[in-house]
């Protein structure tokens, strides 16, 4: 975790024997003053991990993640009345298959033609500059059962954003089915929507982010009945929301895990009906965590901004 330490290197010039020991010291201590301004290393991946049924002995996660913002957890008397509520999102960036290529592919419907061709997920990060045009999908998985409910809504460059829309569930995504069961994945759009995917497309000129608010509950939202089509939220209904159960989360990027491939087991954990099945405690785990803390028994609420090209 960034500390706000500052370390300056200075001139010694000519020194004493006692001087330089002194010296010395001062310069370890530098040197460790630089360590710390430095991002920290996080197993960060363990909740999901020990949550994922496995058949056979769990290994230990060495997957590694660095905190990419700053936020700090609460302090440690706050930290007895909240529970950490975790989620792992991983952003995949659509490209044509290549013969060499590794891994599960997809298909997706040509734009304009009913012609089906075969791609390739690759991870990206959360902070990858999105460009119009480019196709994108999300899978989504909490270490905890509970129910998921996506807003999306335009940011732009004033800094102000546009209407909010319940994005999911829809009928028309798993026929509206929204629990989250450790393991599972939740993938946004559905393979099975039409199209599976999201083409990034500016709503305006000057919009500079697609900006999604990850809502987990313990229970069904009673007032939100999912139908084929997204749910404009009231602007007063979601300000109430973001006030009773938003919160500042950290954001952690898995390390090296950007441009590696669906794999056929995350294809499986994210299918619908038969075909699906958990993922296992040594399968990939999310690219991006969010991390957040929770009064027990309150939904917790984390924002997932992408950001547009210019």
């Amino acid at each position: 975790m960034t500390r706000t330490t500052k370390c300056v290197p200075g001139d010694y010039g000519t020194v004493t024997k006692l001087q330089y020991i002194a010296i010395s010291v001062v310069g370890v201590a530098a040197t460790v003053c630089m360590a710390q301004t430095r991002p920290t290393i996080i197993d960060a991946g363990e909740p999901f991990a020990a949550s994922r049924p496995s058949e056979k002995a769990r290994p230990h996660n060495r997957t590694k993640y660095r905190l990419a913002n700053n936020v700090s957890a609460p302090d440690s008397h706050k930290l007895g009345q909240l529970q950490e509520v975790d989620l792992g999102v991983t952003l995949w960036q659509l490209r044509s298959a290549a013969p060499k290529d590794s891994g599960a592919r997809m298909l997706v419907h040509e734009p304009g033609s009913s012609t089906k061709v075969e791609v390739t997920p690759e991870r990206i990060q959360s902070e990858t500059v999105l460009n119009e045009g480019e196709q994108v999908r999300l899978s989504i998985e909490s270490p905890r059962r509970g129910y998921l409910y996506v807003i999306d809504q335009e940011e732009y460059a004033d800094g102000t954003r546009g209407d909010a829309y319940i994005v999911f569930p829809t009928t028309r995504t798993r026929g509206g089915d929204n629990e989250l069961t450790p393991g599972k994945l939740i993938e946004i759009p559905g393979r099975s929507d039409d199209p599976n995917y999201f083409t990034i497309k500016k709503g305006r000129s000057d919009q500079v982010k697609e900006v999604l608010t990850l809502l987990e509950t313990p229970q069904l939202l009673p007032d939100v009945k999912p139908g084929d089509e997204p749910i404009k939220l009231a602007p007063d209904k979601f300000q109430g929301w973001q006030k009773r159960w938003g919160t500042e989360a950290q954001r952690l990027e898995m390390e090296g895990g950007a441009g590696r491939n669906w794999t056929e087991n995350e294809k499986e954990a994210g299918s619908e009906g038969a075909a699906s099945r958990a993922l296992a405690s040594d399968d990939p785990l999310p690219e991006t965590i969010y991390r957040a803390w929770a009064k027990p028994g309150s939904p917790a609420m984390v924002t997932v901004p992408l950001r547009v090209s210019n």
